[in-house]
């Protein structure tokens, strides 16, 4: 499991708070999918900026051998969106906490 933090997605408008800038799945990943940290085995396909700067989106890894993924988003405010590319280096590790 990985957190999804502002420091790998970030969207930013002026006149719209980080509550309301949305981002929808358009493309889900193959190898695993994004979830809220407090529920990490049901998959979400709309989340906010608010919940990336609070650090509760995580991508949930499937177990398969795959070492990369992708997952298509759109994101910005509901009337107006845009397309982003969020992408995934799965790196095996035997000792992680």
């Amino acid at each position: 499991m990985a957190v999804v933090g502002p420091e790998v997605l970030k969207a930013v408008d002026a006149d719209t708070p980080p509550s309301g800038l949305v981002y929808d799945v358009s493309t889900k990943a193959t190898n695993g999918w994004l979830a809220l940290v407090d529920r990490t085995q049901r998959n979400i396909t709309t989340f906010t900026q608010d919940d990336v700067d609070r650090r509760r989106v995580v991508f949930v890894h499937n177990g398969s051998r795959e070492p990369h993924d992708a997952i298509y988003l759109k994101a910005g405010i509901p009337r107006l969106l845009c397309h982003a590319v969020v992408s995934c280096a799965i790196i095996a590790c035997n000792s992680c906490t």
